[in-house]
């Protein structure tokens, strides 16, 4: 019987150290697992801060590219008021308003 106790003894204590190195692995990995996460929550802030920058620089682009497209208006606009001027003073000529 006392043998029978020792092997069993021997066996739990076997089975302890593996289950021990077990753990020491589970607990790095968890380790490393933390880390990875906090690295994770950093590079997502990282690239929130750049999407707002990149929205920044889109507004930026768009004020700029409508830029001649306004001045190309107003150039059209006054042509527009010149020509329209232009053509009822000759109407009012015709008529013989001086």
């Amino acid at each position: 019987m006392q043998k029978e106790y020792i092997e069993l003894f021997i066996k739990n204590s076997e089975r302890n150290k593996i289950n021990t190195k077990r753990l020491n692995t589970l607990e790095k990995k968890l380790k490393d697992i933390n880390s990875l996460t906090l690295i994770m929550k950093e590079i997502t802030l990282e690239i929130k801060l750049i999407n707002e920058n990149i929205n920044k620089i889109d507004k930026r682009i768009l004020i700029i590219e409508n830029k001649p497209i306004k001045r190309i208006e107003q150039i059209i606009n006054n042509i527009l008021y010149v020509l329209i001027s232009g053509l009822v003073g000759y109407i009012l000529l015709l008529l013989g308003l001086k």
